[in-house]
């Protein structure tokens, strides 16, 4: 399956349509492999994987609005692997760093 197509079917098959706040279970899936110069840039050792689960896309999917969510979804693995700029994430949240790309006009995160 091609890249592009992993997170929008893990969408359609887990979290389309569910309702606010509604369990999902729970799949993570193999999203792709930082590069280098990412990995160098954030201070990580080496090459590392990345996968993403039905819990962060449900998460996203309950805050932010449907065209930002949808934008994300067809684009997370340009957001991830090719980020403009990458932050270190707050103590208090679960993700270590944030990605952060600008896709078609918008600053995604």
């Amino acid at each position: 399956m091609p890249v592009s197509k992993i997170v929008p079917d893990l969408h359609q098959k887990y979290i389309a349509n569910t309702a606010l706040n509604a369990l999902v279970q729970n799949v993570s899936v193999f999203l792709c492999n930082l590069t280098y110069k990412v990995t160098k840039e954030a201070g990580l050792q080496g090459y590392h994987k990345v996968y993403i689960s039905t819990r962060v896309l449900k998460h996203s999917y309950n805050k932010r609005p449907a065209f930002e969510y949808d934008l994300i979804i067809n684009e997370i693995h340009k957001i991830v692997k090719y980020p403009d700029k990458i932050y270190k994430n707050k103590e208090s949240k679960r993700g270590d760093y944030c990605f952060v790309k600008t896709v078609k006009n918008e600053r995604c995160l």
